[in-house]
């Protein structure tokens, strides 16, 4: 029965969805490309996803030939800012770098 639910799920999964889920199993970063007109909205796709469906916060990081290894590090670290005092919180907290 939980199969089941599960598979409903997975073939309910959007493209996009379907990639990231695919990502986050096998353990790799999720790399998609897109024309430059319609970044900004796969951006806002991308966080959604990550938010709504996965239950992760996003990280967009705005990379050039420039960004250093401790830049790139340090967009992607979890911001305890937004979470509240409870450190089973900040534990559970996960974050996915789009």
């Amino acid at each position: 029965m939980e199969n089941e639910k599960l598979v409903e799920k997975v073939q309910a999964l959007t493209d996009i969805e379907l990639a990231i889920l695919l990502c986050l199993v096998g353990g790799e970063h999720c790399m998609i490309q897109t024309d430059p007109d319609v970044l900004e909205a796969l951006q806002e796709e991308l966080q959604l996803i990550a938010s709504n469906v996965f239950g992760l916060a996003a990280a967009v990081i705005q990379c050039s030939e420039t960004t250093t290894l401790d830049e790139f590090s340090n967009a992607i670290l979890v911001e305890a800012d937004h979470l509240e005092n409870d450190e089973e919180d900040f534990i559970n907290a996960r974050k996915v770098c789009l």
